[in-house]
Formats: C-alpha cells, structure tokens, sequence
C-alpha cells in the first residue's frame, strides 16, 4: 500500500484534458482551491495510453538509441515525452527506462477518442514498441455489465 500526494505516470497528462483550466495554472493554484475545476459533463472522456519499448518495465537494462518515427505534425499536441531525446531533428529513446510516451486525448464520446489514441500509437514506427490494447474494450464491457444490472433492478 502506497500513499502518495503525487499524480500517477499519465494520470497527469489523462486528467488534465478535463481540467477547466490549464494544468501550470492548476497545480500553482492548487493549495488554495477548495475543489478541482474539472468538465462536470458526466460524458467527457480522457484516455491516456503509455507507450513503451524494452526494456520497460525493467530499468535496470540499458537499451541503444531507438528511433521514434511516424510521429505527424498534427499528432504532438497529444503526445507527452518521457525517455525520449532529439537528436538532429529526430526523436530518438534515451534509454533510462524505456517508457517513451504517453498519448492523451478527450472528447464526448468515447470511441471516438480510443480511436484516435490508438490511432497516433498504431503509426508510430519504434523498435519493440509495446502498449496496451484493452482500454476501451474494458470500459464499454463494464459500461453493458452495469447496464444490465440497472436493467434487471
């Protein structure tokens, strides 16, 4: 059991698309808020997606310069860098642990934003490039399990 005052790895980039305000803002402002302004519309989803290459999740190995490629112009506002460099204009991993990146969107509907997440992942061309694949199918199979238990109630 952990106790922390600290955001999650992603949970930070996810959380903040719901934020009513931006995140500098928020986390400067945050010891004088009584609440957390986020999005009350209930149907306002953030997905974040960790991407990752060996030797994730095992940092004590050191890995060589990976090149991060596929990434498109219009896709960086959703990509936040961890252990990443550039290197004559090209993304490349730094080798520390192997998490690259997490990709972050939101929107109203929740296909929707797996579908682009997962798309930007998909087209990203990295050596031993590893996500997870079961987000969304989790989310709207809990969503139908709670359905049917209303129904049946």
């Amino acid at each position: 059991l952990e106790v922390t005052a600290r955001f999650g790895y992603d949970a930070i980039q996810t959380s903040s698309r719901l934020l009513l305000m931006p995140l500098a803002e928020f986390l400067a402002n945050l010891p004088n808020m009584g609440y957390v302004p986020v999005d009350p519309d209930p149907y306002h989803y953030a997905m974040g997606l960790r991407v990752s290459a060996y030797p994730f999740p095992f940092p004590e190995t050191t890995i060589p310069e990976l090149p991060i490629l596929g990434i498109a112009k219009r896709d960086l506002p959703f990509i936040d860098l961890s252990d990443v460099y550039l290197k004559d204009g090209n993304l490349f991993c730094a080798g520390s642990d192997g998490y690259l990146l997490c990709i972050s969107g939101d929107g109203r509907n929740l296909e929707s934003v797996s579908k682009r997440v997962y798309s930007i992942a998909d087209n990203m061309e990295i050596p031993g490039k590893q996500y997870r694949i079961d987000i969304t199918n989790r989310i709207i199979s809990d969503r139908k399990k709670i359905a049917d238990i209303l129904e049946k109630a």
